[in-house]
């Protein structure tokens, strides 16, 4: 499942704290160093109790299917015009 969809879902994500992660899930995601070779389990295991308790993907409504099929129409009208 890619992450945006669990986002959408509300399940919890572990990622790779890479840029795009960074950007897309901050506030939502463990995000991991790939260049560690261990895994923060207590920091693990605190980011899962404390789920319960994070506000919704803050992209939630921006990749809503109609938010999206709407931005993408008036991209292509914009373009399509001229």
């Amino acid at each position: 499942m890619a992450a945006a969809e669990a986002a959408k879902l509300g399940r919890p994500l572990i990622l790779s704290d890479i840029p795009v992660h960074r950007e897309l899930f901050r506030n939502y995601a463990l995000l991991v160093d790939p260049d560690v070779a261990h895994f923060p389990w207590e920091q693990f295991q605190a980011y899962l109790s404390d789920f319960k308790l994070k506000p919704r993907w803050e992209f939630f409504e921006a990749t809503e299917p109609e938010v999206v099929a709407r931005n993408y129409k008036h991209f292509f009208e914009k373009v399509s015009v001229g």
